[in-house]
């Protein structure tokens, strides 16, 4: 089972969550949010911008964007001032 679908699992992320991914990077566990949320309810953020432009070819209709990593801790971000039900976080610190 791939990762992105073991921590959308851990995170409870069901069919009515909206979802922030934290340092989505290219957008592995974002593809896995839209198929559980689908695009109009995820927003995704990383301070990469080439992550940004990676994750939003792969992903059309998700809002991503680049904010430095203080505003990507923040669970306000994204559209019209939308507040996720839940946050995810897949970095790692190696």
């Amino acid at each position: 089972m791939p990762l992105s679908v073991q921590f959308a699992a851990f995170a409870e992320v069901g069919p009515s969550s909206q979802v922030l991914d934290v340092g989505c990077g290219p957008g592995a566990l974002t593809g896995e949010l839209v198929r559980l949320v689908g695009a109009e309810n995820v927003l995704a953020c990383d301070p990469s911008e080439p992550f940004v432009a990676a994750c939003a070819a792969r992903h059309p209709g998700v809002d991503v964007g680049s904010v430095p990593p203080s505003r990507c801790r923040s669970r306000r971000l994204g559209r019209r001032g939308a507040t996720a039900a839940r946050s995810t976080n897949s970095e790692r610190i190696n």
